[in-house]
Formats: structure tokens, C-alpha cells, sequence
């Protein structure tokens, strides 16, 4: 089993691709999670409808593999990007619309899908709120551990620029 400290002592490169894949896996969960839940909401907290349906499951793990492949393309998986920062929230806001309307329209033009036109909104509003809570929780705790672990307060230099701020920071 890989521990934390097994991570850290990898090379930078390696350590990067085990951050993006797990943020990418966690997003993925999120998404169908936010599907689960968005069905669930729509059918009035009961729980037969969604359980009972493999298409469910089947459209869970397709709206998943979609979201990580749209946002992969937009940037959010990014080996340079920074959690929380404008880039990566950008990326998965514009795969979260594009997968939502692609889901949308889907389940208005199939109905042997049997989801409601409504979950896609649904789970685009859940899915999002969820993975950028994730992030900003973990962009909070990596900050506060700076600030702690440099004996400072925290500081804005305005106009510094991505990397400089950071570096005096």
C-alpha cells in the first residue's frame, strides 16, 4: 500500500502524476456521486429508482469518463497548475457545462435512458460545488501550513505575478 511518506520520497515527476491522478479520481467521484445524488434529489429521496436502474451505473461511469476527458482537455489536470487556482476552476467550470449539456441532451432525446430531463442541472450544480470544495479546502490547509511552517503572516504584493508572489511568499 502507498503511504504518504512512500510519495514524498518519489521524484518530483512522479509525485505530480500521483497528485493529478488522484484529483482526476477523486472529480470522477464527484461526478457520479453528483449523478447518484441529483437522481435521488429528483425523485424525492427515494432510493428504489436509483438503485434498481443499470443504466445508471452505466451513465455514471460515462458522464465520469467524460468529465475527465473534457477537462483534461481544458486545462484542469494541468502538471502546472496550481489547486484552486483560476485555471484549473476554469477548466472544470467549462467540462462541467459541456458535460451537463451533453447529458442534458441526452436524456431529453433518449428516453430509454429513463433519467429526467432535470438531473443534468442537478448534478452539474452538486458535482461543481463538490470538487471546488475539495480543492479550496486543500488550497487552505497547503497555505496555512506555509504560513506555519515559515513563521510569517500572510501577505498580498499586488502585481508581483504568479511565480514572484509566490517565491516572496
Amino acid at each position: 500500500m502507498t503511504t504518504v511518506a512512500t510519495i514524498r520520497r518519489l521524484r518530483p515527476g512522479a509525485r505530480r502524476a500521483i497528485t493529478v491522478a488522484a484529483w482526476a479520481a477523486l472529480d470522477a467521484l464527484c461526478v457520479a456521486g453528483g449523478l447518484y445524488a441529483a437522481i435521488w434529489m429528483r425523485y424525492d429521496f427515494d432510493l428504489a429508482p436509483v438503485l434498481m436502474r443499470r443504466s445508471t451505473i452505466a451513465v455514471a461511469l460515462l458522464v465520469a469518463a467524460g468529465h475527465l476527458i473534457v477537462a483534461g482537455l481544458f486545462g484542469a489536470y494541468s502538471r502546472v497548475s496550481v489547486r484552486a487556482s483560476f485555471d484549473e476552476v476554469r477548466g472544470l467550470a467549462a467540462a462541467t457545462i459541456i458535460v451537463v449539456g451533453g447529458l442534458s441532451a441526452a436524456a431529453a432525446l433518449m428516453p430509454q435512458l429513463s433519467l429526467p430531463r432535470t438531473v443534468g442541472v442537478i448534478l452539474g450544480l452538486t458535482a461543481y460545488t463538490l470538487m471546488l470544495s475539495a480543492r479550496f479546502v486543500a488550497r487552505a490547509i497547503r497555505e496555512a501550513r506555509v504560513i506555519r511552517h515559515r513563521g510569517g503572516i500572510p501577505l498580498i504584493i499586488f502585481g508581483a505575478g504568479n511565480e514572484i508572489g509566490r517565491a516572496h511568499v
